[in-house]
């Protein structure tokens, strides 16, 4: 998600998806303010060989092609977070891809 309260962000996606290390995104703006468009990680699958997968928070960007091989989503809850998306309905949504929702234990779902 682009909103900077989400708990992963382009800041800190790399740390958590590549390294399994939750850094918070205040921290990790305080080393690196310059936020990446594009983050590339590498991760061993179960026959060993490395697979790469791009990471972006702009699903704008992404063409047809580009839909057909997503392999997970992470998301806020958010409906609006879905109106560029070519599928708006998010049980549909997931029905397609495979998603994600990271939230603190003591946060409210978005209804």
């Amino acid at each position: 998600p682009t909103a900077l309260k989400s708990l992963i962000t382009m800041y800190n996606a790399k740390e958590l998806l590549q390294h399994g290390t939750y850094v918070t995104f205040d921290e990790k703006r305080k080393t690196n303010p310059t936020k990446e468009h594009l983050l590339v990680i590498d991760h061993k699958n179960s026959k060993g060989a490395i697979v790469k997968y791009h990471i972006i928070d702009d699903t704008r960007k992404l063409t047809s092609t580009d839909w057909d091989r997503v392999a997970a989503v992470f998301v806020s809850g958010a409906l609006w977070q879905f109106d560029d998306w070519p599928i708006k309905n998010p049980p549909q949504i997931f029905a397609n891809f495979r998603g994600f929702h990271l939230m603190w234990e003591d946060e409210k779902l978005n209804p």
